[in-house]
């Protein structure tokens, strides 16, 4: 059976076509560094890309969850030591209050500096991560927690605390609920205001003393729940940063290129389609030759 020229030049047309494609597809991967441009390049190593890029985008979430949480609880712990700091300077006074050496006046002039220290007490309790973002509000972030009038300082914010899942079913404590933290201290503060008041020295000396000490233990245990959590949000932050490497990596090893083996296809695509040019030219001039013998 004899093959029609017509045949013949349609399939070196196309060979020269496919060739050129070739040629198109490595010289790509020679300019870009990426194999992988179409799921039809590699139907396999397209599927293993979204996979990996899927969960490259989970692990870059929880990164960011861990960034939130560890800003956010660093600046509440940061809070806890001026808390600390208030109860220590206002512990001087209660001492000094209750030395039967200290002169009335000297009492009254330290209920005048709690009443400044109970103003920051608020301050602090309603300090801003950024605006309109509250450290104490415990779930509530956006509610202001904390007023105080006539002596009393109310909660507004959430008994709940905001929870932040930092891996796959690990959720860590985001905030702190400021009740009853930040008003039991407020109400000991205007417990110690009446008694240098009164002059009680007796009160001064023991309960009021036992009292900011018990407060101030308790700041000080929060603030060791709070350095103990940040130190495990920064061992999962390592590791997660590390599995982001890996998942670079691995759709790296799977879309780019290897330029040296890039870099020869593309030669031998080049080759193939220089033969394919010559291939189908020689056919064409025998075709000719055909034509012009009958």
């Amino acid at each position: 059976m004899r093959i029609s020229t017509n045949y013949q030049q349609m399939m070196h047309t196309q060979e020269v076509t496919n060739a050129l494609e070739r040629v198109f597809k490595r010289s790509r991967e020679v300019s870009t560094g990426v194999r992988l441009h179409n799921p039809s390049d590699d139907p396999f190593a397209a599927s293993m890309v979204i996979g990996l890029k899927s969960a490259l985008a989970n692990t870059s979430q929880y990164l960011k969850n861990i960034g939130v949480v560890n800003t956010r609880l660093k600046a509440t712990e940061s809070a806890l030591g001026e808390i600390t700091d208030i109860l220590n300077e206002v512990r001087q006074m209660v001492v000094a209050g209750a030395n039967g050496t200290t002169e009335q006046t000297a009492r009254d002039a330290y209920v005048q500096q709690i009443t400044r220290i109970q103003e920051r007490l608020v301050a602090i309790g309603n300090r801003e991560l950024v605006p309109g973002q509250y450290l104490f509000a415990g779930k509530a972030v956006t509610t202001k927690p904390f007023e105080a009038l006539g002596g009393v300082m109310t909660y507004n914010g959430s008994a709940e605390t905001m929870d932040v899942e930092i891996r796959p079913g690990y959720i860590v404590q985001g905030s702190l609920v400021g009740e009853p933290l930040f008003t039991d201290i407020y109400s000991a503060l205007e417990t110690i205001k009446t008694d240098m008041s009164s002059g009680d020295q007796n009160r001064l000396g023991d309960d009021d003393l036992q009292l900011l000490d018990s407060l101030s233990r308790n700041v000080l245990n929060q603030r060791g729940d709070l350095g103990s959590l940040l130190q495990q949000i920064e061992a999962t932050r390592v590791q997660l940063g590390e599995q982001s490497d890996e998942l670079t990596r691995l759709i790296s090893d799977y879309k780019d290129a290897d330029m040296t083996e890039a870099i020869a296809a593309y030669q031998a695509a080049q080759t193939a389609y220089q033969a394919a040019l010559a291939v189908a030219a020689s056919a064409l001039r025998m075709s000719l030759l055909d034509y012009i013998g009958s």
